[in-house]
């Protein structure tokens, strides 16, 4: 089972992964550049883990170069408007999790993107932190149902001492 949330608290320089406590500046990354692409279903729902935003809940499937194909679970939080939450986890056929967290969002020549913050923790993802910029899109294809895609790069790797 598995429970996510989204909160409308700022992400700032440090990020707890695992037990352990890293800053971009305690630790080094063994930097690689990455593609994402996602695409699945949506479902919006009643709001429990957005604290009053309107809650979509996605599954889907996602190729990240490096890591090959994936599935992914994704809490979307927003008001529609201003605020755009993304909290959730890539996951590998041995059940290894990627997880993220997008909190800030902007808008260039492509469209509205998310800033992600992606994190690892078991398996080949351990010790794994990267950033990445992404663009969704959602098309509805019934009531409060409909499908998503999503497609960015990523900078990141396997934090060292």
């Amino acid at each position: 089972m598995m429970i996510l949330g989204c909160s409308t608290d700022s992400l700032n320089d440090t990020y707890d992964i695992s037990s352990d406590r890293y800053t971009e500046t305690e630790k080094s990354v063994q930097s690689m550049e990455f593609q994402i692409s996602t695409r699945g279903d949506f479902r919006l729902v009643r709001s429990y883990a957005c604290f009053g935003l309107t809650q979509f809940e996605m599954q889907g499937s996602a190729e990240l170069s490096n890591f090959g194909n994936l599935s992914n679970s994704i809490t979307y939080c927003t008001d529609l408007r201003e605020e755009h939450n993304l909290n959730g986890s890539f996951m590998n056929k041995n059940g290894e999790e990627l997880f993220f967290v997008s909190k800030e969002t902007g808008k260039d020549e492509k469209g509205q993107f998310h800033k992600m913050v992606l994190y690892g923790y078991t398996g080949v993802f351990k010790d794994f932190y990267a950033t990445a910029k992404v663009y969704m899109t959602q098309e509805y294809t019934g009531h409060n149902i409909g499908y998503y895609r999503m497609t960015g790069t990523g900078q990141g790797g396997w934090i060292t001492d």
